[in-house]
């Protein structure tokens, strides 16, 4: 473990220690404690919020060729440290490399994807009412975007509200996961050294719920984006009501896959596999229910228990499919999850329990 007091917040263009509790980042592998990482406090919150603020009018008036710029630099950051970024979710969130590798793909997808809207900013132009009037609408960025990031997908969730905002001439404030906050740092010192950015227009905070509330309940914030769990989602929304703070929620459910009697079976069991089991299953939009025609329930259930039984559970440094759980909480929830189905009547065909070592 790293003992060493790690620079955890970045406010309008300087890097500091965040004076709050310190958090200690686990590797889920062998539950080893990665860093302590201290948190940053309510008056860090408003820093970062006030420095967004002061760099927003000047971020919305440059050219939109240069905030697409922006974003093309940062791409082109992520994709030459792709290796770092890769090994960092590995370590972090227990995610196989092939899977760490895809997330890292997807980052720098999204960056140069909203890059390309820097051309494409339209608005409309109506005819008015009166004689000789004509209406112009035109795109303009919220202001200042609080981006409060998963630990599941902490890279790619992170570019997907990150690039947009930038793009479109708003400032950003970033809450990494409390979790899952290494890669995160990372790609922010690559972006402090190489992207040239105006002090300001990125921030990044570090923290729990405490740290979120008070980026949700400041008049500062003009948009909440936060990717989580169901009942954070409502308390976000319910916060955010009092200022009419604008948000975008991405939540958990239960996403189901339908099965139907003429349908391919290993066609679909090898899709639902992936969907259900990609980083062990710690994605929002899993397949956590599949719904199976009953003239093929049989003949389903016995390829998906197969295919299951393939799978490789390991060290996620390794040649594996699935890595551990994130942390010991998502372990022991799962546990009682599985518990409680087979309180219900559930049976278990394959698994339910922790694996040996």
């Amino acid at each position: 473990m790293s003992t060493t007091a790690v620079a955890t917040q970045y406010i309008d263009g300087e890097w500091s220690i965040g004076a709050g509790a310190p958090i200690p980042v686990f590797d889920p592998t062998d539950e080893s404690t990665i860093k302590d990482m201290p948190s940053s406090t309510t008056s860090d919150v408003e820093a970062a919020l006030r420095a967004a603020a002061r760099a927003q009018p000047g971020w919305a008036r440059a050219a939109a060729t240069t905030r697409g710029n922006a974003l093309r630099t940062i791409a082109d950051v992520i994709q030459a440290h792709a290796e770092r970024l890769v090994e960092l979710l590995v370590q972090e969130v227990g995610k196989p490399v092939a899977q760490a590798k895809g997330e890292v793909a997807f980052a720098e997808g999204f960056c140069r994807y909203h890059a390309e809207w820097d051309r494409r900013l339209e608005g409309e132009i109506l005819a008015g009412d009166a004689e000789g009037e004509t209406i112009h609408l035109l795109r303009a960025p919220i202001g200042v975007v609080v981006a409060i990031c998963p630990w599941n997908f902490p890279l790619a969730v992170l570019c997907r509200k990150l690039a947009p905002a930038l793009v479109m001439g708003n400032t950003v404030v970033v809450k990494a996961s409390e979790v899952t906050p290494l890669a995160t740092l990372e790609l922010f010192r690559l972006i402090d050294e190489h992207a040239g950015l105006p002090r300001g227009v990125v921030n990044l905070v570090a923290g729990g719920r405490e740290v979120g509330r008070a980026l949700v309940d400041s008049e500062l914030t003009s948009m909440v984006s936060f990717t989580g769990h169901r009942d954070t989602g409502k308390e976000v929304m319910a916060r955010a009501a009092s200022n009419l703070t604008r948000v975008a929620l991405e939540l958990g459910g239960k996403a189901p896959a339908i099965v139907w009697k003429d349908a391919d079976l290993e066609l679909a069991v090898g899709a639902i596999v992936e969907a259900r089991h990609a980083n062990s299953g710690q994605v929002c939009t899993s397949a956590e229910r599949v719904l199976v025609h009953r003239d093929v329930v049989e003949s389903f259930t016995d390829l998906y228990v197969s295919a299951v039984g393939r799978l490789r559970l390991g060290d996620p440094r390794g040649d594996v499919d699935m890595g551990p759980l994130v942390s010991a909480a998502q372990l022991t929830k799962t546990s009682d999850a599985l518990a409680l189905a087979r309180e219900e009547g559930a049976s278990i065909v394959a698994g339910g329990a922790p694996p040996s070592g």
